[in-house]
């Protein structure tokens, strides 16, 4: 078994306003539509992984999950 780590919802929301990867997802997945076709969806898919894969984790996120338990009470500055 591959080596996991349980990412809170929290911890998740946080990355996802702080790096502003909320608007790109918003932006790349209203282009989903009914009646895609497999290749399209795949596309959307590897688009939507590579935004998370290049986007770095603020350090005080990480060693809030990795060293203190994530409580949720990190901020990561400003919301956008």
């Amino acid at each position: 078994m591959p080596a996991t780590l349980f990412l809170p919802p929290a911890a998740y929301g946080a990355f996802v306003r702080h790096s502003g990867l909320a608007t790109r997802i918003d932006a790349l997945t209203g282009s989903l539509r009914d009646g895609m076709r497999w290749e399209e969806i795949w596309d959307v898919s590897l688009k939507l992984r590579n935004f998370f894969l290049r986007q770095p984790v603020p350090p005080e996120l990480a060693e809030a999950v990795l060293v203190d338990g994530f409580r949720g009470e990190v901020l990561l500055g400003p919301q956008e």
